[in-house]
């Protein structure tokens, strides 16, 4: 995916790789696999006012975790879970057992979790971006595998963004320490326990 904005620099931004993949488990359409998060920066803004600057950002393709249970009992966890951690839904899609929220809007914290101990949106020394500025995330989580196995697996992606709310256009990519996927982990391991 290419995206092209256009403000005093031009930023090029490529996407690599997809949110969502096809050709998982039988359990129907999953998230695909993949490593860590990273962002490289290639070239800088010239120096004229409307400079071109490039920049490569490598989506974050998610954290999973796997339990002994069937997938539909987990996708009831995992809506409950959501809730408990006070994700709003934006997506519920049991028959592919994918829910999240594709645009949610945050500041400071949500639930229990502060954003600035969940994201790295960089920010100067004692003070980071994501405890100051307006984030969006977009929180997606799909349960993968076959009934018939009694197992699944459990795959959240995380992709957000920070903007200072008294300069516009001010927005920065960030990454995710992990803290909200957890979380879910937690939750769900605790409720599929319980039953």
């Amino acid at each position: 995916m290419i995206i092209i904005r256009t403000r005093d620099v031009c930023h090029v931004g490529i996407l690599l790789g997809a949110l969502f993949s096809t050709g998982c488990a039988s359990g129907g359409a999953g998230m695909g696999a993949g490593g860590p998060p990273s962002a490289i920066a290639v070239g800088a803004s010239g120096g004229s006012q409307r400079g071109v600057g490039i920049e490569m950002t490598v989506r974050n393709d998610g954290q999973q975790f796997t339990v002994a249970a069937a997938p539909d009992a987990v996708f009831d966890a995992l809506e409950a879970s959501y809730a408990a951690l006070q994700i709003p839904l934006s997506r519920r899609e049991p028959t592919t057992r994918l829910l999240g929220n594709d645009g949610l809007k945050m500041r400071r914290a949500l639930g229990k979790i502060e954003l600035r101990r969940a994201f790295d949106c960089g920010g100067t020394s004692g003070m980071p971006n994501a405890e100051t500025y307006m984030l969006t995330v977009t929180i997606i989580s799909n349960v993968m595998g076959d009934d018939a196995q009694q197992g699944a697996t459990v795959k959240t992606v995380i992709d957000a963004s920070a903007e200072n709310p008294n300069y516009p256009g001010s927005g920065v990519r960030c990454s995710s320490t992990g803290s909200f996927e957890e979380a879910i982990a937690k939750e769900v391991r605790a409720r599929l326990n319980a039953r």
